[in-house]
């Protein structure tokens, strides 16, 4: 585990705060800021894996339900959790 918080995290929550408004379509400010603070505690490696299996289990959830637009956070919350598994 990291002892310490990553800058990278703060700049990113910074910038969800400035151009919120510009994705607002696209992505949810709750999972943007989630990702912000997963990127303060565990750095930009640990979030790309979690964004990535993330990302992996809502297209699978999606092409099996049918569905054009899904919530992001319970994914989110199962790629962290294999992210802390050992899923490196």
């Amino acid at each position: 585990m990291v002892d310490f918080l990553y800058i990278e995290g703060y700049f990113f929550l910074a910038l969800v705060i400035i151009f919120y408004k510009l994705v607002e379509k696209f992505i949810g400010g709750a999972d943007l800021l989630i990702f912000g603070l997963l990127l303060t505690r565990y750095g930009l490696y640990a979030v790309s894996i979690i964004l990535f299996y993330s990302s992996l289990i809502g297209v699978v959830f999606s092409l099996i339900k049918q569905k054009k637009e899904l919530r992001f956070i319970p994914f989110i919350l199962i790629g962290f959790i294999i992210f802390l598994k050992g899923g490196k």
